[in-house]
């Protein structure tokens, strides 16, 4: 091991010295040159200089180390093989103990196999010999810079990315293996499934995946199963021909054919019928499918993302859906888990969606109280990051002060029901809870608004007409 140059040592060299070695002053792409023959040095020096990068120049292998050690702008080092103070062997191991990932290029006049084998086998990014064109040097020194700065770029990408999932799924630690995966599969064109509850955020991760991916400038398009009748689901994603029923009068592109080269996400798979499974099967495997009343097979490329908020597995042993199709389809599965389980989001995502409803608003920041935030962390958000998106939104513009408290929250958050049991004593069926959840919610607006159906339909973002329907639906007076 090489003892260490004394810093002062190192860089008290003569004014005539640090001239001749250091024809610029260090800057970013500083490459080091170690070698104590005058001529090579400054020959290596002169060529570099004049290719925009700069050179530093040190004629034995402790002076070089002095400089790494002070130095943090050197991006490479080109060193002899063979100097007086220090063997090359030697000197290479002392540069990756100060740096590990520096690259090295060694030189030597009378470069034989045997030296060459023992400095890669100790790192060294090449080995030229001194005989030949300088140019061989200078093409190193341009690839090293080219690698590192690409390498330089894809670290910055990837922190762009871990921040951007960041802002759109939390941040939370049990949120680390998600983000993990999404990069992972985004790079892959396999086929996956979102699982989790309704208002996690399936949709937007869909999109980001999709976004990482390289099909990121094509097509992204997203199908509601659950949102269309079973006569229209075959027609809506395969299209139909001119005449294929009535109705049909013209050719309409199905989903497939629109996402075609890009992603398609389809929503709420569960809900397809076993005809439209079995269509979706053979449109997977063989990457063709026919138009509604079409004769000849259309070929498509499209990546398929799948979402639910129900238990496939139960769906299958219950014949609900197609076991190949489940493993056609799941070939990659991430479970966004929902926000009661990540109490650490809410503060995160709450400061995020007041900045962004001001921000919309033209209105100044509002900033939320401790107790306001107690009160959001201790409801279990059935809704999820949706419930508590719209939540927010209410209680920024109906909150009168600069400070958003408890007391404005509470006015938009139904009763928890979590722990509510029906009459006969078995917890609520989902489709009750949300019921009940419904009505505590108009009840909450009907009693802001003071009775006023038109201002309590604009808190609740629905028509007039469609309160009317649901204050007649629970009996609401």
């Amino acid at each position: 091991m090489i003892d260490e140059f004394p810093k002062q040592e190192c860089l008290a060299f003569e004014v005539k010295e640090r001239t001749a070695f250091c024809s610029t002053p260090p800057a970013l792409d500083a490459i080091l040159v170690i070698d104590d023959d005058d001529l090579w040095r400054d020959a290596m020096m002169d060529l570099i200089n004049g290719n925009n990068f700069s050179a530093i120049g040190a004629c034995r292998a402790r002076e070089g180390l002095g400089y790494l050690r002070s130095q943090n702008n050197i991006s490479m080092v080109i060193h002899d093989l063979k100097l007086p103070d220090v063997k090359g062997f030697e000197a290479l191991e002392a540069i990756k103990d100060i740096n590990s990932d520096m690259p090295v290029v060694m030189l030597s006049a009378h470069g034989n196999a045997p030296s060459i084998v023992e400095c890669m086998k100790r790192d060294a990014y090449d080995f030229i010999e001194k005989g030949g064109d300088l140019n061989n040097i200078l093409a190193a020194v341009k690839r090293v810079i080219r690698e590192r700065n690409l390498k330089n770029e894809i670290k910055s990408l990837e922190k762009a990315i871990d921040r951007s999932l960041v802002d759109i799924i939390g941040r939370s630690k049990s949120l680390e293996k998600i983000k993990r995966d999404a990069k992972q599969v985004a790079q892959t064109d396999l086929s996956v499934i979102i699982h989790g509850e309704t208002g996690t955020g399936k949709t937007v991760l869909a999109r980001k995946i999709h976004a990482l991916s390289n099909r990121s400038n094509r097509p992204f398009l997203k199908v509601d199963i659950g949102t269309l009748t079973e006569t229209l689901i075959e027609s809506e994603l395969f299209g139909h021909e001119k005449g294929a029923f009535t109705g049909a009068a013209s050719r309409k592109k199905g989903f497939f054919e629109a996402a075609n080269t890009g992603t398609l996400f389809i929503d709420e798979i569960e809900n397809m019928s076993p005809l439209v499974q079995c269509k979706l099967l053979s449109v997977v495997e063989e990457k063709k499918f026919y138009p509604v009343g079409g004769s000849l097979p259309m070929n498509i490329d499209v990546r398929l993302i799948v979402a639910t908020n129900q238990d496939l597995e139960k769906s299958v042993s219950e014949k609900k859906l197609r076991q190949d199709l489940y493993y056609r389809l799941n070939e990659y599965s991430i479970y966004m888990p929902p926000l009661r389980e990540r109490a650490d989001d809410i503060a995160f995502f709450t400061d995020k969606f007041i900045a962004e409803f001001c921000d919309d608003s033209k209105i100044p920041k509002k900033e939320i109280t401790p107790e306001a935030l107690k009160t959001l962390t201790a409801y279990s958000w059935p809704g999820n990051l949706r419930e508590l998106k719209n939540v927010l939104r209410k209680a920024v513009f109906f909150s009168p002060a600069k400070f958003i408290d408890a007391k404005n929250i509470s006015d938009f958050i139904a009763p928890d029901s979590g722990k509510d049991e029906s009459p006969l004593g078995l917890p609520l069926s989902l489709k009750e809870a949300m019921k009940r959840h419904e009505m505590e919610t108009i009840k909450k607006a009907l009693r802001i608004a003071k009775g006023n159906k038109a201002k309590a339909a604009s808190i609740l973002e629905i028509s007039c007409r469609g309160l009317y329907i649901k204050i007649k639906e629970y009996g609401i007076q």
